[in-house]
């Protein structure tokens, strides 16, 4: 896990915070990083079987407890603060695998949607594996694969392409959730949408091979406005 904080907060009376927690146990690591953010690798009870809902539990309860102590009265002649995210990077068994862990949360803290406002506090890599395994595919892949077939649907009618896919995409394939989103009419939004299945030879809604194609199309359109 890696804490970064939305203040100033003074990150070593943190951390000595955190090594004092009764969840915080001596197979726990914890270190300052070189941007001050607090760096755990945290233990999980082999009784739970390793699975990732025991591991979210333990996350949870860990942060939990942690963000009590932070505003406990014994701290209050401290500099520190319960204001922080935390993302959360992949689950390993084996110690040399730890870096991967910390390039994932690190990748985390990067991303635009892990720093939205609206996003939660604590942030799982295992969520978002699927926009890790995107990132990590050249933009050429998609180009080479995508860059006819979008080429050909720019008319008017497909001036909002990107958009569409993008609602949908965000609103997982609902119609009318979609619409909503850029406030145009369901019925609108459906047209879009059949425009795009003739186009593409695509059946989204009711095919999950299609819809993976979405997903990648959809990409394609994102790294096409970043251009």
């Amino acid at each position: 896990m890696i804490l970064r904080f939305t203040d100033d907060s003074d990150v070593e009376a943190v951390l000595a915070v955190m090594k004092r927690l009764p969840l915080h146990t001596r197979q726990d690591m914890s270190f300052i990083t070189a941007a001050h953010d607090l760096l755990l690798f945290k233990t999980i009870d082999a009784e739970s079987g390793g699975t990732v809902a025991a591991v979210r539990s333990t996350v949870e309860a860990y942060i939990g407890h942690l963000r009590l102590a932070l505003t406990d009265a014994t701290c209050a002649q401290s500099e520190v603060s319960s204001q922080f995210r935390v993302y959360v990077g992949s689950f390993h068994r084996d110690f040399c695998l730890y870096r991967s862990s910390f390039a994932h949360a690190h990748w985390l803290m990067s991303q635009p949607f892990a720093t939205a406002e609206s996003e939660s506090d604590i942030i799982y890599f295992n969520d978002h594996v699927y926009r890790y395994i995107r990132s990590t595919i050249p933009a050429a892949v998609f180009e080479n694969i995508f860059a006819v077939p979008v080429e050909c649907a720019r008319e008017p009618a497909f001036s909002s392409l990107a958009e569409t896919v993008d609602a949908l995409l965000r609103t997982n394939m609902s119609i009318k959730e979609a619409a909503a989103s850029p406030r145009i009419h369901r019925n609108t939004m459906r047209a879009r949408l059949e425009r795009i299945g003739r186009q593409f030879g695509i059946d989204p809604l009711n095919n999950a091979r299609d819809r993976e194609f979405l997903l990648c199309l959809g990409e394609y359109l994102r790294l096409s406005r970043q251009q």
